[in-house]
């Protein structure tokens, strides 16, 4: 009997939420349900975009062409810059279904 591979399924959640990342959120009504609720995905890329989008960054095209994305691909902890400088930092932990796939990709930091 063949053993069966659990579905693939990305999730993510922020941590580290300071007063700064709470300022930010403030000033564009962000939720606290949104800073507190877990993201997932069969995909890592759209898993990153749901974040961005939750976070209501603008001007992030489809995250697989982003040269930032591309660069990191083979990356467990991946940075993505927004909006010029770096001011805050949102750091997001990302788990997946499958175990082998722990050392893919465990880490998003995006930097405002």
């Amino acid at each position: 009997m063949e053993k069966l591979e659990p579905r693939l399924v990305w999730s993510a959640q922020l941590t580290d939420i300071g007063d700064h990342e709470r300022t930010y959120c403030q000033q564009r009504h962000i939720s606290r349900l949104v800073l507190q609720q877990t993201w997932s995905s069969p995909n890592k890329e759209q898993l990153t975009e749901m974040i961005l989008g939750s976070l209501q960054f603008s001007g992030i095209g489809p995250i697989g062409f982003s040269q930032q994305y591309v660069t990191q691909h083979d990356i467990l902890s991946k940075v993505i810059y927004v909006q010029g400088g770096w001011l805050i930092s949102f750091v997001v932990m990302v788990t997946s279904t499958r175990l082998e796939l722990k050392d893919d990709f465990s880490r998003l930091d995006v930097r405002i």
